[in-house]
C-alpha cells in the first residue's frame, strides 16, 4: 500500500508540475506583475491637410487650441470687442491683393479657424458686419487677436 501512495503522490506532483510548466512556457497571463503594466504609446488626433482654402468647423478649431504648437497651414483668429469674444461674426480671410479666400464664423468662444493656407504666407482677416469694423494682417501657422470697434452711428 505504501508503494501505492507513494507513486500516486510522486505522479500527481508530477502531473502538477508539468501543466504548470507547460503554461507558463506558452504566455499564460499568471506570471505577468500587475504593478508595471505594459506602457502604450499616447493617442494622437490625427489631422489630415486640407487641400484647399477654407473654414474649419468648431470641433477641429478646439481640438488645436489645446495642442501646444499649430500646423503651419492653419491660422486660428481669435476676435475680441473691449476684451470680450465677438460672438456670431463674420471674419473673411484675403490675400494681401484683397481677394477673398475664405469666410469663417466665430462660435460662442469668439474663435474661426483657416485651413489649407501656404505656410509662411501672410494674408488679412476683416470683420464682415454692418454693425462692427476690424482687419489685420494673419500670417499662417499662427493664433492672432483681431480687436474690433462698433461703427459709428453716421
Amino acid at each position: 500500500m505504501k508503494t501505492f501512495v507513494t507513486r500516486f503522490v510522486t505522479l500527481l506532483s508530477l502531473a502538477v508540475f508539468v501543466d504548470s510548466n507547460y503554461a507558463f512556457a506558452h504566455g499564460d497571463d499568471n506570471h505577468i506583475d500587475d504593478r508595471n503594466p505594459p506602457k502604450l504609446a499616447p493617442s494622437v488626433p490625427t489631422r489630415f491637410a486640407a487641400k484647399k482654402i477654407g473654414a474649419m468647423d468648431r470641433a477641429s478649431v478646439a481640438a488645436l487650441e489645446d495642442g501646444k504648437k499649430l500646423p503651419s497651414d492653419v491660422a486660428i483668429v481669435r476676435c475680441l470687442l473691449d476684451s470680450y469674444p465677438c460672438r456670431g461674426i463674420s471674419i473673411s480671410l484675403l490675400d494681401m491683393d484683397d481677394h477673398s479666400k475664405a469666410t469663417s464664423h466665430t462660435g460662442f468662444d469668439g474663435v474661426a479657424g483657416f485651413e489649407g493656407l501656404v505656410p509662411n504666407t501672410r494674408y488679412r482677416v476683416r470683420v464682415v458686419s454692418e454693425k462692427y469694423i476690424g482687419e489685420s494682417e494673419l500670417e499662417a501657422g499662427r493664433v492672432m487677436q483681431l480687436g474690433i470697434e462698433r461703427k459709428s452711428l453716421q
